[in-house]
C-alpha cells in the first residue's frame, strides 16, 4: 500500500479515537459533569451554599431520575412518633405493632399527606416506584400494612412526603453546584443516625466545610 494511503488511514483512525475520548470525557480538560447523566440510586448532599431552607443540610436518596424529572426522599429529617401515628392511623396501621427495624422520616415538602416505604429489595415483588441498589420504594397500601406482620420487610424507613423535581430541574441545580453526589448503599439508606448523616456524607466528598 502506498505511504500516502497509509498516512490517510492513520489520520482517520486518530480522528475517530480523539472524538471517542472527547465524548467519553477521558481527555484532559474534558471532565464529565455530574449533571451530564441521571443520578438514580445516588445520594444528593446539600452543599453549604444551598439557599432553600427546606433542603439545607439534607441528604436525599434519588429514587427515580429520568427525562421527565426526579423523585427523591430526604434521609435525615426525623419525625416524632405522634405525627407519624396520625398518618399511620389514616391508613389503618398501629405504630406500636410494627415489627423489625423501622424508622420514620420527612421525605420532602411534596404531598405531606402521603406515605412512602423504603425497604430491603428482597421483600415485595411489584408495584414499586423504584427498585435497585438493594432497596425498593413503594406507596402500595398492602405493602405498608405488612409492617405489622412477621412476614413484612426486615428493614424499612417510612417517609412522609417526598422531594420532587420537574424535567431538567435537578440537572440545573447540579450545574449550579447546589448538590454534591455520593454513591448510595444500604447502610447509608437505613442509617439510624440521622443527626450526623449530612456531616458524614460531606466528609465522603472531602469538601471543606
Amino acid at each position: 500500500m502506498p505511504l500516502p494511503a497509509v498516512a490517510m488511514i492513520l489520520k482517520n483512525w486518530a480522528g475517530l479515537l480523539t472524538l471517542f475520548l472527547i465524548l467519553s470525557g477521558m481527555l484532559p480538560g474534558q471532565p464529565v459533569k455530574a449533571a451530564d447523566k441521571y443520578q438514580q440510586g445516588q445520594l444528593l448532599v446539600a452543599n453549604s451554599k444551598m439557599v432553600d431552607p427546606r433542603f439545607a443540610r439534607t441528604v436525599i436518596f434519588v429514587c427515580r431520575h429520568d427525562s421527565t424529572g426526579a423523585f427523591g426522599l430526604v434521609l435525615n429529617r426525623p419525625v416524632d412518633n405522634l405525627s407519624a401515628q396520625k398518618l399511620l392511623d389514616s391508613i389503618g396501621i398501629d405504630l406500636t405493632k410494627i415489627k423489625g427495624s423501622f424508622q420514620i422520616r420527612i421525605g420532602g415538602p411534596v404531598e405531606l399527606q402521603s406515605a412512602y416505604l423504603m425497604h430491603n429489595e428482597e421483600f415485595g415483588k411489584d408495584k414499586h416506584i423504584c427498585k435497585g441498589h438493594g432497596v425498593a420504594v413503594t406507596s402500595n397500601i398492602e405493602v405498608l400494612k405488612s409492617l405489622t406482620e412477621d412476614a413484612g420487610p426486615k428493614r424499612a424507613v417510612l417517609f412522609i412526603g417526598y422531594a420532587g423535581w420537574g424535567a431538567g430541574q435537578l440537572e440545573g441545580e447540579l450545574d449550579r453546584d447546589n448538590w454534591s453526589i455520593v454513591p448510595g448503599n444500604q447502610e447509608t439508606l437505613f442509617d439510624p443516625d440521622a443527626d450526623s448523616l449530612w456531616w458524614r456524607s460531606m466528609e465522603k466528598r472531602g469538601l471543606d466545610l
